[in-house]
């Protein structure tokens, strides 16, 4: 077609003349015989056709557009994309990009780019492809997200060489057998559709490594997907049909969730439990309402919960016996980081709240909110039952109506009393009725497991070897694939932890999580007494019922993990944040003033303690001298310094950084990008992330967005409105380099566990590296999710790399997988010109005289980190090496 057929005054734009020749100066069109294109003495063109042929014959075949069909601003959209596919078959390009073009019809001449290999057709209005699309043999990355297709066209099955498919964002409610002809497929993207079935074909693309199909409405999965056996990512969420919990469906093992699936189809039986927390703040009388719940029991003179209690209960609901697992821990604030080890979804919450202080709605609105955050699934809360405890005392003074407005997920308030019994069978009555119809309660679990399973809840000891689970798997014939997977979905479920992905953790499984949490709590409350320091020698003394050194070191281990605390004076101390002193430092109110700042903050509708504790544990080796507290931090790096505190009143963290333009944006893209870390690991949370423009605050994803977009950030002041370049402000935290889609190196980090603080810090310096925009990710074995199969994700991350850097070390070089695995195949690829190796020397150690001796090492001349003093200096000279090499390989292998 062309953008000049039709005419103004042809009635549906177009004429079909009944000559049984072509008029005088007309062109043939070839793809029917006796059918031309007539030019007219006004602009446009007619079409002759043989005796016979009907203007709908021509619409059918698309020989002509019926404009009378679109709508002005269509016909635009229309025409520009033909002269776009014009332009783009004239000049040869591979690539062609029509993304937004608010297109309703493809043109057919997309089938003459039989050369195209790329094709981006992202947020139009497509309802259907034309059968011309399977002429583009060429292709390997076909983009149709945010579109409204309702089908693919049998011709899809033609482009053979693709390799990556986006139909996410539409309405496809199946997809055709031909999808099975495209083997080469590695990514797949099917979010948001309307899919209800996946077809038997879809275990032919056994090349897929990612397969993306979150918010659809699957009710069952073929059992040919099993054969994906190469898929490193599945994504099933919200497609609740499926019957699988959350726990499971965010397993980053495919295979785990698979199997998981297909034996309970095959046979399963209700898992029949649930996880019961009792949270608010201290003195609520959490403690005397389990004992009324369960025992029917009072003792006035009961202390106050100082860690955490646990203990089953059996409901005797309608649907028959429920086992709820009780967790009772202190309200005092402290405890309230402890809340990313008990706060979950397949939870039933008791909010339990007093009429004292006149503090009821304020402790209400900051646990609904926290529960809100850490608890939701598929946008929705989970249930609250909120318990207006000792009522015959004092009331508790709340509007009920308005809480259940804004927090749709309580499920109702009981009056309560534990000294009288007031309303306790109300609240068992009440919790029976919710427990009964949570349908994770009754979650399938497979039969073959179960015997593990009470085996586990056997044990006589709080923790177990990983060996010892495989012997217990093995007998009950459980084995293999089988043994990792149950291990996984166990730790998911909470019913077992066991954190594979780290060797300091990996060989001990807690059976019990209590016994975790309520001794890293016992570690915390000591530190707070210890102005936040711990002693390796004092443990023995602090948890006198850990008998072993190996797990004493498993629970501090434990706290480095998940940000609680971390070594100092080389491992002999650990610094825990939490116990800090509240009080900051006279040079914190020196930031205030400063005029040349990047400002930050985040304002939360609840703000949970142990926020910038975990900031600080992330970034300590920048922490300028000791000045850290309990709620903030100052940082320095090249000249550069920041000031990172949390204002608890006004619940929100504010972030200055300050010094020479270059090392500010390092310090506040590091603060920015560590700062989102924490946040990722609470989904509901959302705090309001904001950056200072012309003196006021502005969402970061607006001016995100506005660059996206190419357009100016507005930005309204007292006095006047004020158009800013977004891109300016977002060289602030990030060079545009780490913003665009050009080609970016893939680091690969090979080192010794007994490393890890130089893993931690160097880490730091490849975040910086990565938000100048010149490594894409670096890749590290603590980026394996529980379920992954450590050793295989391993290796293809190590041949999927650009770079591979080598913390050398006496125990690196020692170590039989670095030597066999990792180091063999650095080389072979470097020497194959396939990757960069560099190698950096973290202890004096013989390096040079074996197989890495070849390669240039950091830091220069043979001086290991160890020996530098102070070593800041090491990791400077370093961070200068690796940006000038990567800037080097970009140049070279970027273009």
């Amino acid at each position: 077609m062309h953008p000049g057929w039709g005419g103004g005054e042809i009635a549906r734009w177009f004429a079909i003349a009944t000559s049984p020749s072509p008029l005088p100066g007309c062109v043939a069109f070839p793809e029917i015989p006796g059918v031309s294109l007539v030019p007219r003495s006004t602009p446009g063109y007619c079409l002759a056709a043989p005796p016979g042929q009907s203007g709908e014959y021509a619409l059918e075949r698309g020989l002509v557009m019926d404009w009378s069909s679109f709508k002005p601003k269509e016909k635009k959209a229309y025409e520009k994309a033909l002269a776009k596919i014009e332009q783009c078959r004239k000049d040869g390009r591979e690539g062609l990009d029509l993304i937004a073009m608010a297109l309703t019809q493809l043109p057919p001449e997309i089938g003459k780019l039989t050369a195209l290999t790329e094709l981006s057709l992202d947020g139009n209005q497509l309802t259907q492809l034309p059968p011309e699309i399977g002429k583009l043999t060429a292709l390997t990355e076909l983009w149709l997200s945010g579109n409204q297709l309702t089908q693919l066209p049998p011709e899809i099955g033609k482009l053979t060489a693709l390799t990556e498919l986006w139909l996410d964002g539409n309405q496809l409610t199946q997809l055709p057998p031909a999808i099975g002809k495209l083997t080469a497929l590695t990514r797949l993207w099917l979010d948001s559709n309307q899919l209800t079935q996946l077809p038997p074909e879809i275990g032919k693309l056994t090349a897929l490594t990612e397969l993306f199909l979150t918010g659809n409405q699957l009710t069952q999965l073929p059992p040919e997907i099993g054969k994906l056996t190469a898929l490193t990512r599945l994504r099933l969420d919200s497609n609740l049909a499926l019957g699988l919990p959350r726990d499971i469906v965010e397993m980053t093992n495919p295979a785990a969730i698979l199997r998981f699936y297909f034996k309970t189809q095959q046979a399963a039986r209700p898992l029949n439990e649930v996880k019961l927390v009792l949270c608010g703040r201290g003195a609520t009388g959490k403690t005397s309402l389990v004992d009324r719940l369960l025992r029917n029991t009072f003792d006035p003179t009961k202390p106050e919960t100082t860690g955490i209690a646990l203990e089953d209960w059996t409901m005797k609901c309608g649907q028959g016996d429920i086992t709820a697992h009780v967790w009772d821990f202190a309200g005092q604030v402290i405890t309230h980081s402890m809340h990313q080890f008990f706060f979950s979804t397949r939870t039933v919450y008791v909010l339990v709240l007093t009429g004292r202080e006149d503090k009821a709605e304020e402790d209400a609105e900051y646990w609904l909110k926290l529960i809100a955050a850490f608890g939701s699934e598929e946008g929705k809360g989970p249930p609250v039952i909120v318990a207006l405890n000792k009522w015959d005392s004092t009331q508790v003074r709340v509007d009920r109506g308005y809480l259940r407005e804004r927090y749709p997920f309580i499920t109702g308030f009981v009056e309560t009393d534990c000294a009288t019994g007031r309303g306790i069978p109300d609240m068992q009555r009440t919790l029976h009725s919710v427990v009964d119809t949570m349908p994770w309660v009754r979650m399938p679990f497979p039969k073959a497991w179960w015997g593990v399973k009470e085996a586990l809840a056997q044990w006589p000891k709080p923790t177990m070897g990983y060996d010892e689970y495989l012997a217990l798997c093995a007998q009950h014939d459980v084995t293999g694939g089988d043994a990792e997977s149950l291990a996984t979905v166990l730790h998911c479920l909470g019913l077992a932890l066991n954190y594979r992905n780290d060797a300091r953790l990996r060989d001990s499984t807690v059976l019990k999580p209590a016994w975790l949490t309520g001794h890293v709590y016992d570690l915390i409350r000591e530190a707070q007494k210890r102005a936040g320091t711990l002693a390796r020698s004092d443990l023995a003394a602090l948890l006198p019922d850990v008998d072993t050194a190996h797990m004493r070191e498993f629970l501090l281990m434990a706290m480095e993990r998940f940000d609680l605390a971390y070594p100092v004076e080389d491992s002999a101390k650990w610094l825990v944040p939490l116990g800090l002193p509240d009080t900051q430092p006279q040079e914190a109110s020196t930031f205030k003033d400063e005029r040349d700042a990047t400002r930050l903050r985040y304002r939360y509708t609840a703000m949970p303690e142990g926020l910038v504790p975990r900031f600080i544990v992330r970034v300590h080796p920048l922490i300028e001298g000791e000045r850290r507290w309990a709620s903030g931090v100052i940082l320095a790096r090249e000249g550069a310094r920041a000031l990172v505190r949390a204002a608890k009143q006004d619940k929100q963290v504010e972030v200055t950084v300050t010094g020479p333009a270059e090392a500010r944006q390092a310090l506040a893209g590091l603060c920015l990008a560590e700062m989102r870390a924490i946040h990722n690991d609470i989904p509901g949370l959302n705090p309001a992330e904001e950056t200072e423009m012309a003196g006021e605050w502005v969402k970061l994803s607006t001016v995100e967005r506005n660059e996206a977009l190419r357009q100016k950030t507005v930005v309204e002041t007292a006095t006047k409105r004020i158009e800013l370049d977004p891109t300016a402000e977002l060289n602030e935290y990030t060079a545009e380099a780490a913003r665009d889609d050009s080609w970016k190196p893939r680091l690969f980090l090979s080192y010794s566990h007994a490393d890890e603080r130089y893993r931690k810090r160097l880490d730091i310096e490849l975040k910086v590296l990565a938000n100048l925009g010149l490594i894409a990710a670096a890749w590290h074995d603590r980026k394996i999710q529980p379920g992954e199969k450590w050793d295989d994700e391993i290796k293809r991350e190590l041949n999927e790399a650009d770079v591979i850097i080598l913390l050398v070390s006496s125990n690196a070089l020692a170590s039989h997988y670095i030597d066999t695995v990792e180091m063999k195949r650095a080389i072979e690829r470097a020497n194959a010109g396939e990757a960069e190796i560099i190698p950096i020397v973290v202890e004096p150690c013989l390096w040079t005289k074996g197989p890495l001796g070849k390669f240039q090492g950091l830091p220069r001349d043979n001086i290991s980190v160890m020996q530098t003093r102070p070593q800041k200096l090491a990791w400077a000279a370093i961070a200068v090496a690796l940006h000038e090499k990567l800037q080097k390989l970009r140049e070279r292998r970027g273009k």
